[in-house]
């Protein structure tokens, strides 16, 4: 769970959840860093948004889902899934 969202109810990838050593203060998203990338979830949104030299935005919609999606951004951002 983050706030009212249920992250494995909306198949959120395992290692696209919010780090639970961190502080993360959005209601509707937080971030994920791997590596040099960061990468936003977007929750109310339904997207990623990547951070960094190739910026943009990743919808799940467009990706087929939550999962493929996240293998789209991490790809957009140059890190593995």
């Amino acid at each position: 769970m983050y706030h009212d969202y249920n992250l494995t109810e909306m198949g959120i990838p395992r290692n696209a959840c919010p780090d639970p050593n961190r502080r993360h203060l959005g209601r509707h998203s937080y971030t994920v860093i791997k590596g040099a990338a960061k990468l936003e979830v977007l929750l109310k949104n339904r997207a990623y948004y990547v951070r960094g030299p190739n910026k943009g935005q990743v919808s799940w919609g467009k990706h087929g889902g939550p999962r493929s999606a996240w293998i789209a951004a991490c790809t957009k951002a140059g890190v593995l899934p």
